[in-house]
């Protein structure tokens, strides 16, 4: 009966999705289908969501341009609020206003189409920014985030209980089986409570015993008295820990009804009991149900160092419904069913991680069960920008196994994109690579290149976005550790290139990340930014607070330079003693001059190219037969056609300071290294065909050094 207003306050953008939800065979009992709907014949059930635009992102509206030749219809951003019905401006449930903060960035970028946007995307909090363009990315997202693209699920709840987000956390893990060191005067095994972390033995035929911490999530769906208080629901807790069997459908993390798992094997479990005396009378509690020790069980390792066993852990609430335990109902000897029942599961796997600033590297740097790992990866984005795979376990799988295959032991899911789905983690889980999770937030939108300090807006819904973002995440074995963002400013110094004295995020957000992950979490590290400049004074880099002083560079280079110290790079940070000892940035390429060292490099890149079916499904013919000439060095203009551009073509050959080398027509017979032709007409490529062809090797040499020189250099 509100659809009229809704289309007045949101101009008509909101979307309304209709499901027929059939009914599985699980949720039958005794042929009878457990549900609101009658109609046997017919085991389904209606839902309509009712889809509204997130805040602040304008109304995409198509608008016509033309001219003598053609026609062209675009989506663009209307910079206009959404508006309520009295006709004000929205404001976030902290009524902070929509106006810049008291800390603006004087050097706010304008462009409606750079990274960002408009900028105003950062508004809105936990949303993926890039949608609305980036340097990597056309602009012209239409829907700009609305709608749902997270798998969506209905659940029977079995009683007025239902449990869920389970997790485990992993206490203490020791090499040592059960012994006389871990037993008391009755043979009881006592938990060991150990302040530095051991140093586990490597290979997949290594035992070890863990002490697990279990917690769990119980709803409360039952009656009020007039006071308002619940009337208490009494019972217990079973639970199973088994080896984690690989299954061809994981879309039900968790179910509710009492006949949709069957027991494990024996040989699968490792241990199992029942937690007495359970209450349950508040509408939500996080319910500690002890430690619990797991004796034997096998490492979980990034792929570089060993094999990824997963565990599944079950837990199943039982009512007593009024009777004790072995209460049993007179007539067939049978147990009095429950009234409330519900079993979550999850998996999870044995390791230990943690993070220290190693004394060579000045940087970050990560053990995992002990060890110091060698981290070698990329930037994860998304591989679309529409989320229309989101909901594919077989497509995360597949492309994380590529990326496996090249050598790839970690990834960073980069804080313009998302807090990637459950899907993802699972594939990663399997694959053993481990992944730095940044939250929602950029440089470009929020406060140091653009947008606002402040941003976003409402700050309590961010932050109950990072709890449950924590909550799903957390028991995947792959998560090495969080991150505030990227390339943000977390310290306050004018004289540090931060005019403003504004930080990113804002403070009273990163205090409450570090709360959600302490609280909820408890098991890894945390950094505030991918990145951060320090210019020349080192005393602004923290390695505690960002991962590395210097990011880059993005384009072609000579191959030989990846062996090079920060290869690349022309502004190295040098510390004031440094400076005083008569270092300049031309040291940097002497391993024997003093310099500034970036011991952990977040983005490193050169040039990409796609197949050839790839490129004909997005150029047109026209553009297909216009690639560049031979020697262009610019991303517009020139040879570079228009389309080219728009999908953010980068050039091929080197910068006149570096040689201009011509790194495609160098595969030319003779080569062509540099195209010197004095009549003006500039060489070219036979065709596209060949033109793909050596792009494509010229790209894999380039990544294919650019690994070998930091291995080259690990841990210097």
């Amino acid at each position: 009966h509100e659809e009229g207003n809704l289309r007045n306050n949101f101009g008509g953008m909101f979307l309304r999705r209709h499901y027929d939800l059939e009914i599985a065979p699980s949720d039958l009992k005794d042929g009878v289908r457990e549900g609101p709907s009658n109609d046997a014949a017919t085991p389904s059930l209606p839902l309509e969501i009712l889809v509204l635009p997130p805040p602040h992102v304008g109304k995409p509206t198509l608008s016509h341009s033309s001219s003598t030749s053609t026609s062209a219809s675009e989506f663009e951003l209307q910079s206009n609020h959404l508006r309520n019905a009295n006709n004000n401006n929205i404001t976030s449930a902290n009524n902070k206003s929509q106006s810049p903060s008291s800390t603006p960035n004087p050097k706010r970028r304008q462009q409606p189409q750079g990274q960002g946007g408009n900028h105003d995307l950062a508004k809105s909090g936990a949303i993926m920014q890039c949608t609305a363009g980036w340097d990597w990315v056309p602009s012209h997202v239409p829907d700009r985030n609305t709608g749902i693209w997270d798998r969506v699920e209905v659940e029977w709840v079995w009683g007025d209980v239902k449990l869920d987000d389970v997790y485990v956390r992993v206490l203490n893990v020791t090499a040592a089986t059960i012994g006389d060191e871990l037993q008391d005067e009755n043979g009881h095994v006592e938990f060991e409570d150990k302040e530095e972390e051991e140093r586990l033995p490597l290979g997949d035929d290594v035992v070890v015993s863990a002490w697990l911490d279990l917690s769990v999530t119980a709803t409360y769906h039952g009656s009020r008295d007039h006071d308002n208080n619940a009337f208490p629901i009494r019972g217990s807790i079973e639970y199973v820990i088994k080896h984690h069997q690989k299954s061809g459908d994981k879309r039900k993390e968790h179910t509710t009804s009492p006949s949709s798992s069957s027991s494990p094997p024996k040989s699968l479990i490792l241990t199992n009991g029942t937690i007495h005396n359970i209450t349950i009378a508040t509408s939500v509690s996080i319910m500690h149900l002890g430690q619990i020790y797991l004796p034997r069980a096998k490492l979980w390792w990034p792929h570089t160092h060993g094999s990824q066993p997963l565990y599944s852990v079950e837990l199943t609430f039982r009512s007593l419904d009024g009777k004790s335990d072995d209460a049993v109902d007179g007539n067939n000897n049978n147990p009095t069913p429950a009234i409330h029942e519900s079993t979550t599961q999850s998996t999870f796997g044995i390791r230990t991680i943690s993070s220290f600033t190693h004394p060579k590297t000045k940087s970050f740097a990560l053990k995992v069960n002990g060890h110091p790992v060698f981290l070698q990866g990329g930037n994860w984005i998304t591989t679309d920008l529409f989320l229309r795979y989101s909901n594919s376990p077989k497509r995360y799988l597949q492309e994380l196994q590529l990326l496996r295959n090249v050598g790839f032991n970690s990834l960073r899911v980069w804080g313009g994109g998302i807090a990637e789905t459950t899907y993802f983690y699972e594939a990663a889980d399997q694959l053993g690579l481990l992944i730095y999770q940044e939250f929602w937030m950029t440089g470009d939108n929020n406060g140091r290149f653009a947008g606002d300090y402040d941003w976003p807006l409402d700050h309590e819904a961010y932050l109950h976005n990072v709890w449950d973002t924590v909550k799903r995440l957390r028991n995947h074995p792959s998560l090495a550790w969080y991150g505030g963002g990227n390339e943000l400013f977390p310290i306050a110094d004018a004289d540090s290139g931060n005019g403003s004295g504004g930080v990113s995020p804002p403070s009273d957000i990163e205090a409450g990340i570090k709360q959600v992950i302490s609280d909820i979490d408890g098991t890894r590290p945390y950094v505030t930014s991918s990145v951060m400049e320090a210019g020349d004074d080192e005393s602004f880099f923290d390695p505690e607070k960002s991962l590395g002083p210097k990011d880059g560079p993005y384009g072609i280079l000579d191959e030989q330079l990846f062996f090079d110290r920060n290869p690349g790079l022309k502004t190295p940070v040098l510390s004031d003693n440094e400076i005083h000892r008569g270092a300049s940035p031309s040291n940097v390429k002497d391993k024997d001059a003093p310099g500034r060292n970036i011991g952990f490099q977040t983005e490193v890149g050169s040039v990409s190219h796609p197949e050839l079916k790839s490129l004909q499904r997005f150029l047109s013919p026209e553009a297909m037969d216009s690639f560049p000439d031979c020697g262009e060095t610019s991303d517009r203009g020139g040879s570079v056609n228009e389309e080219w551009s728009y999908f953010k073509y980068l050039p091929f050959t080197e910068s006149e300071d570096i040689g201009a080398v011509d790194h495609i027509c160098s595969f030319l017979y003779p080569p062509l290294v540099n195209d010197t032709s004095e009549d003006g007409v500039k060489s070219r490529m036979k065709s596209i065909e060949d033109y793909t062809w050596a792009a494509q090797l010229a790209q894999y040499f380039q990544y294919k050094t650019l690994f070998e020189g930091y291995s080259m250099k690990m841990w210097e």
